[in-house]
């Protein structure tokens, strides 16, 4: 009776400290690469894999409060009639330990013609268990110039 308590009481461990392992692991991992796709997000134009590149990306706080200006229409009316040029996606690799390889698109940014107001949508599988509309998951900020110029370097313009 004392080794079946103690078995399950080892199995109970061991699957908690696996369940805390895998959450640690998802929470360190970071923007792998970046692809760029043209406007309609099925061609892909470049493949960024540049650490530099990526780091940049990533340091620049997309979708964190204090990019968002509140000048832009939450609603992206600010975009009514702009043509898309392209769209970022950024790639995660938490994915890529799970899903045999593959890595996990966690959200896009897209940019306009002739304004520095961008799209950015995060991925409905992003935000596990709560199921959300697009319209939730989808936000609208202005970029600084330098960062707009740093877009289209990486669609290659």
């Amino acid at each position: 009776m004392r080794k079946e308590i103690f078995a399950l009481a080892i199995l109970g461990i061991i699957a908690c400290l696996g369940g805390c392992r895998n959450f640690e692991e998802k929470e360190t991992l970071h923007t792998a690469r970046l692809e760029v796709y043209e406007a309609d997000g099925t061609t892909l134009i470049n493949t960024v894999e540049d650490e530099e590149a990526v780091a940049r990306f990533e340091a620049g706080g997309w979708g964190q409060e204090d990019g968002i200006s509140s000048d832009v229409d939450p609603a992206g009316k600010d975009l009514e009639g702009r043509e898309p040029l392209f769209m970022i996606a950024a790639m995660k690799e938490p994915a890529a330990l799970i899903n045999n390889g593959k890595m996990e698109k966690t959200f896009t940014i897209t940019v306009y013609e002739g304004t520095d107001v961008v799209k950015m949508m995060v991925m409905p599988q992003i935000v596990e268990n709560i199921g959300l509309s697009e319209e939730l998951l989808t936000f609208y900020f202005e970029v600084p110039e330098e960062d707009m110029e740093f877009f289209l370097s990486l669609a290659g313009n």
